[in-house]
């Protein structure tokens, strides 16, 4: 089941854009702050890509495998 949970990195690409906006909206954040959750944004966005071909069949499942 692990390859028809690969599309669920859009979700996780929604948490790092909230992260990153999160942290400039919700408070005033200093310098150290400010870029670490930017640099921890972009690097589960970077991260958050599937790669390595679809080695499985899983019936009715395949359609959601991206």
């Amino acid at each position: 089941m692990a390859e028809v949970g690969r599309s669920l990195w859009f979700l996780n690409i929604a948490f790092a854009i909230w992260l990153i906006a999160a942290s400039i909206i919700l408070k005033d954040p200093s310098g150290n702050e400010l870029w670490i959750a930017i640099a921890s944004g972009i690097l589960l966005i970077g991260l958050s890509f599937s790669k390595g071909k679809i080695s499985e069949s899983y019936g009715t499942f395949d359609r959601y495998i991206i």
